[in-house]
């Protein structure tokens, strides 16, 4: 639905068609864009929409001695209606070497059916093209390029232009005539006039100029002066920001219908922080602090309610990190608003020039110096990473990380947060929750990979079935000897890597016998065909608990030092096939770290499947089943503490 009640038209293209346009877009990408700039920023420019937010706001903030006009354009229904004719000779002017390509593609109309009729598709550029806005912008470059007003930008069909009264006037006028021509037509009611500078009588004698000439132009005042979809000025940050909580409300509610693992990751990846990023890094929305904090308040409970997890305010700081530090990936928008305008006003510094090439640069020290304090008296990045927003992010991140370690009161909690704080233990989290493929947890075992993970309960206080008290976090079920999930994952993980290698076309096979001349002790698995130096590999898995207190010593001082540990000592074990084969002892904790071994193997592994398949996400997904695998452990593990458990399945 549109914002006025209409329908907004979804087409999806042809695949062959769209992949034959894309290329044709990365092949002509530099030229065109150098053609379309400084006016059209809607083709090819990354972060053309930010350049264009910042630029107009100090456009209206600067020098304010004289009155200045402000103009945003609404073309009609523009995309559909732009001449064809007028594609195919922009065309033939700028894309000559694909002109059969483009005539293929509209030089003949298209018949559409609508039940049963069945009209013409005789102008504008199909839905689904990706050449589409790259042809429009090439379309109407003759009128972007010729208006004189100071302020000159547009993306795509939303023009904005600014300068004196007349100036733009002048200018509008000429779109509308000009635009006529290609077959567009200006939405005159969508059109919004501001005024800023000067004197208050000034300022109505200027409105009245206007709307004397086009009467039906709305007046923006400034609490509503939104462009393309960014306040631009400060007193209209905290209604954008609650509109987008009220949205983030409705979405919580609708994300609880779905399977647990399923609502976490649309909520990471599309539906809370990304849902917001272009109005943090268009405005300075960090000082509507309070308008922030509601809408974090809506992401706590949607991932409480989500996870079936109490987010107390410790658990809920490190869900609010990044995965790689160690959290859930969802984004407290208060902790990265800053982060995220000062990467965005560095990295749109040149095209801002662009647009206002007599202005001054915008003055971020007073932010520098904000985030430095936030940062524990942190030094900026250096000036080559400004345009990172990972750069100003990551000293936040880490300061967070360190304040959550210095806060942990006992041995366990160190060790949890150490060990989640390595890259490999929340690779989980990145995985596609699909049952097809086997990456979709049930909602229990992802209740409990949550729980372990954040150091939150995971049951209530109860006594396992071997005797001893369970606590409330649960973890007693990760080592007791009686966990019903320690063979069950130990057997998943050594069939994974054993998929892993015939994939790489390595024939293998697992629990080999006759490999010592004395017992029976054999490894987990070995290959058919040498895999270095003329040696086959013979690999042995061990799964051990990072916060057993047989290393809770040494994992509460260093990430991964029960995996490490557990490897030397499968590699002493089978010292009696040195010489013979290749032996990679395997090695990982249930907080989801690997030993060293165990990430040169996987990487090794992944390197060959690559190299076999062609998947160059061979790795990652490798490293997704393996700690996948591990989660659905830890969850029977810990469920199987309680009488008729629900058994580990490894999909």
């Amino acid at each position: 639905m549109k914002k006025d009640g209409g329908l907004r038209p979804i087409a999806v293209g042809n695949t062959l068609r769209r992949l034959a346009a894309k290329v044709i877009c990365s092949r002509v990408k530099v030229r065109t864009t150098a053609a379309l700039q400084p006016s059209q920023l809607g083709f090819g420019v990354k972060g053309g929409s930010e350049a264009i937010v910042h630029s107009a706001r100090e456009f209206i903030s600067s020098d304010r001695s004289s009155v200045k006009v402000l103009l945003k354009i609404d073309l009609k229904n523009a995309f559909n209606c732009i001449s064809r004719a007028t594609i195919m000779e922009v065309a033939s002017v700028h894309l000559p070497e694909y002109a059969d390509y483009l005539h293929a593609c509209y030089g003949y109309y298209t018949d559409l059916y609508i039940d049963d009729e069945i009209p013409s598709s005789q102008c504008g550029v199909h839905q689904g093209d990706p050449l589409g806005p790259l042809l429009f912008s090439l379309g109407i470059l003759p009128i972007t390029s010729a208006l004189k007003s100071k302020f000159n930008a547009w993306f795509l069909d939303d023009g904005t232009m600014g300068g004196s009264v007349e100036t733009v006037a002048e200018d509008f006028q000429t779109v509308i005539d000009a635009a006529y021509a290609v077959g567009l037509s200006v939405n005159m009611s969508k059109c919004e006039i501001f005024v800023s500078g000067g004197t208050a009588e000034d300022q109505d004698a200027a409105i009245s100029t206007f709307l004397n000439r086009f009467p039906t132009v709305t007046v923006a005042v400034e609490e509503n002066l939104c462009l393309l979809g960014a306040p631009l000025l400060k007193d209209g940050i905290k209604s954008a920001i609650q509109q987008k909580t009220e949205v983030m409300r409705l979405i919580a509610n609708r994300l609880e219908l779905l399977p647990k693992h399923q609502a976490y990751f649309l909520l990471k990846c599309s539906l809370s922080a990304p849902k917001v990023i272009h109005l943090l890094r268009c405005c300075p929305s960090f000082e509507a602090r309070d308008s922030l904090i509601e809408f974090d308040e809506v992401l706590r409970e949607s991932l409480q309610s989500i996870c079936n997890v109490r987010m107390d305010p410790p658990a809920w700081r490190q869900a609010s990190l990044p995965v790689r530090c160690g959290g859930l990936g969802i984004r407290r928008v208060d902790e990265l608003a800053l982060p995220a305008y000062l990467a965005s006003i560095h990295a749109t510094r040149s095209l801002v020039s662009k647009l206002l090439p007599h202005s001054s640069e915008v003055d971020a020290d007073d932010h520098i110096a904000l985030w430095s304090y936030l940062c524990d008296d942190a030094s900026p990045p250096l000036l080559e990473s400004r345009h990172l927003q990972r750069a100003w992010d990551t000293p936040y991140c880490s300061a967070e990380q360190a304040t959550l370690l210095y806060e942990a009161t006992d041995a366990t909690n160190k060790a949890r947060l150490l060990a989640t704080s390595t890259p490999e233990s929340g690779v989980w989290t990145h995985a596609l929750p699909s049952s097809s493929i086997g990456n979709l947890l049930d909602d229990e075992s992802f209740r409990i990979a949550v729980a372990i993970r954040l150091g939150a309960p995971a049951s209530s206080k109860h006594q396992c079935n071997c005797g001893a008290e369970v606590n409330a976090d649960g973890l007693h079920g990760l080592s007791c000897k009686f966990s019903a999930g320690r063979r069950a994952r130990h057997d998943c993980i050594n069939d994974i890597l054993r998929r892993a290698l015939v994939s790489a076309g390595i024939p293998a096979r697992t629990e080999p016998r006759g490999m010592h001349h004395e017992n029976d002790t054999r490894p987990d698995g070995i290959t058919t065909f040498p895999w270095t130096r003329g040696l086959c590999l013979a690999w042995d898995v061990t799964c051990v608990d990072t916060v057993a207190r047989s290393y809770l010593d040494h994992t509460s001082l260093q990430a991964r030092a029960a995996a490490d540990q557990a490897e030397a000592e499968k590699v002493h074990k089978y010292s009696f096939l040195s010489g013979r084969y290749e032996f990679a002892a395997v090695g990982f904790e249930t907080f989801g770290s690997f030993g060293s071994s165990a990430k040169k193997l996987v990487k090794e592994v992944g390197k060959r499947v690559e190299l076999q398949t062609g998947e160059i996400r061979s790795h990652e997904f490798l490293k997704q089943n393996i700690s996948l695998a591990i989660q659905r452990g830890n969850a029977a593990s810990v469920m199987g503490t309680v009488e008729n458990a629900v058994l580990f399945k490894c999909n």
